[in-house]
């Protein structure tokens, strides 16, 4: 049986790893967000002038695609339709709970 204690600490472990995703973000994102940003791009909806700069041959967009857009071979998509079955399934009773005043999830 896995202790509070335990977990606490495999949040840490978790949390001091990626602290500095935290703070900086990917730096292949953070190239795109500067020349949207340096061009007076909005960054409501960035993915139009993004693919734009990527077909002219910007490096940093190109790669920015190239990881985004990769499907890994550990992704499940099985196991991720079976959670959002699960999510709809039980939807109307975390929202029938929180109406009659209990907590939902």
């Amino acid at each position: 049986m896995t202790t509070i204690a335990t977990n606490t600490t495999l949040h840490e472990q978790w949390s001091k790893k990626m602290l500095p995703w935290h703070h900086k973000g990917d730096p292949k994102a953070e190239a795109v967000i500067t020349l949207l940003l340096q061009q007076g791009l909005s960054l409501q909806q960035p993915t139009a002038s993004h693919r734009l700069f990527a077909c002219s041959g910007n490096s940093d967009c190109i790669e920015f695609l190239r990881e985004v857009e990769t499907v890994h071979s550990w992704v499940d998509f099985d196991l991720m339709r079976f959670g959002g079955q699960m999510n709809q399934r039980y939807l109307f009773i975390r929202r029938s709970s929180s109406f009659a005043g209990g907590k939902s999830a």
